[in-house]
């Protein structure tokens, strides 16, 4: 659980299942301060209701394009509670460990989030117990 941990940002792997309107798999890294990362169990309850509701709204574009997208990769700051969302629209595949070379996902899909100026105001932190 995040809640139990010292992190500063998160990346998940959302993969759709195919043909559907649910979420199917679900992957992710959290990283700490220190450049270190681990792989991260979110529960999935938490996750699901969101990235179905994400779907949903995406639907009519989805019909007229003709497909949806297959992965989304999450990445949340948690000092800010800045996100970013990107989709994959047809590689299954992107975003998958690699078992010959578990070093490369976490580095592939870390975070990096631009510095903003500093207004003199407190960073927003997120609530204890929530993710998005």
């Amino acid at each position: 659980s995040l809640t139990d941990v010292e992190w500063s940002a998160l990346s998940l792997v959302i993969g759709r299942a195919a043909g559907a309107s649910t979420i199917g798999s679900m992957h992710g890294f959290r990283y700490e301060d220190d450049g270190r990362s681990a792989p991260t169990a979110i529960d999935f309850d938490l996750v699901a209701a969101p990235f179905e509701q994400i779907i949903a709204a995406m639907a009519e574009h989805e019909a007229a394009i003709g497909t949806g997208w297959v992965k989304c990769l999450f990445q949340l700051q948690q000092s800010s509670g800045d996100s970013k969302f990107q989709y994959e629209w047809f590689d299954v595949d992107r975003w998958e460990p690699n078992p010959a070379d578990d070093a490369e996902l976490p580095e592939q899909i870390r975070p990096v989030f631009k510095a903003k100026p500093t207004n003199n105001v407190a960073p927003r932190r997120l609530p204890p117990g929530s993710l998005l």
